[in-house]
């Protein structure tokens, strides 16, 4: 893969670190920007996590009635008609006895009823693909 080449090169010349940001912003920047469809899938691992988060989608919308909280969990970020929901940052997550990072993409959706939370994390290189958690007080169909 490109992006292991680039931070093998990078740890040669003693830059590795640096290297790591810029790849790690530019996945940010991807799904920021792309959403969903801007997560590449993991190299040799035959798994996508974009396909995973959006059969995740698929599941929680069938118990979310609400069309805005549809509208939002499927939304590219940047292109939001509420950007204040949105929210990324990075984490440490641990597996496999070594800490890895972890984009967390949270989206906290206001309704008259209460709130709608949406926790999605992926982009760890240890054992861990993809999550996503939707929480909150919704309406259901009856």
């Amino acid at each position: 893969k490109a992006e292991a080449k680039e931070l093998k090169d990078g740890h040669k010349s003693g830059r590795g670190v640096e290297t790591y940001k810029r790849i790690l912003a530019d996945r940010a920047t991807a799904y920021w920007e792309n959403g969903l469809d801007g997560i590449v899938p993991y190299d040799g691992k035959g798994r996508d996590p974009s396909t995973d988060l959006k059969s995740a989608n698929d599941a929680a919308l069938k118990a979310v009635t609400d069309p805005v909280v549809h509208e939002e969990v499927f939304v590219i970020p940047s292109r939001s008609q509420n950007p204040e929901w949105h929210k990324l940052k990075w984490a440490l997550q641990k597996g496999n006895d070594q800490m890895a990072p972890v984009l967390s993409h949270t989206i906290r959706i206001k309704r008259e009823l209460g709130y709608v939370g949406v926790t999605r994390n992926f982009y760890s290189g240890t054992d861990y693909d993809c999550s996503q958690i939707v929480t909150g007080v919704i309406p259901t169909a009856d």
